[in-house]
């Protein structure tokens, strides 16, 4: 069993999407992707910790396979292929979004990711509090949910444990053309 813990990537403009070995050789280029495992999951590349910084007084990270309790737990970064259709990714727990306008949570957002997956551009959201329409994926999600077409998955890290670093996030944007965000898995 691997862990199921992940720090995922994903442009925030839900439609937007870029052929996957474009990505994959990008990635290897910066020197986040090492050796390809199976098709589409990576080692962890010599300049991760360039790209990606761990927090805590002394992070443990497995950089390769090891069994502990019977779970294989590494860091390994999978580049799925891009989607047809944008998706929304969340943990179980994930807690509801915040109105952009006045910061409330609506706690039946999730009612609304159906008809969302089905037109993202031109699906709004009804803020329940101060009535504000927008976008579903303009609301607040902090770092519990995220969503897209295109996802950079950094598996073998736990909620908290890292971040992607402001120049990594800058230098997706500048190979991509548009911004990108993260959450955790």
């Amino acid at each position: 069993m691997m862990s199921d813990y992940a720090l995922i990537l994903h442009p925030r403009d839900p439609l937007f999407t870029i052929a996957r070995a474009d990505l994959s050789s990008a990635l290897i280029e910066l020197g986040l992707l090492g050796t390809e495992l199976t098709p589409n999951w990576y080692t962890i590349g010599t300049n991760i910790f360039e790209h990606i910084t761990f927090l805590g007084c002394s992070p443990v990270i497995n950089c390769a396979a090891t069994q502990q309790h019977g779970e294989i737990n590494f860091c390994r970064i999978h580049l799925p292929p891009p989607l047809a259709h944008p998706i929304w990714r969340m943990r179980d727990n994930s807690p509801p979004p915040r109105c952009p306008q006045c910061r409330a949570p609506d706690l039946h957002w999730r009612r609304a990711i159906p008809d969302w997956e089905l037109n993202p551009s031109a699906r709004q959201h009804c803020c329940p509090n101060c009535g504000n329409v927008a976008s579903l994926h303009d609301w607040k999600l902090r770092d519990a949910a995220g969503f897209g077409r295109v996802f950079i998955e950094l598996w073998g890290i736990h909620p908290g444990e890292a971040v992607p670093g402001d120049n990594f996030i800058d230098t997706l944007a500048q190979l991509t053309g548009v911004s990108w965000q993260w959450f955790y898995l």
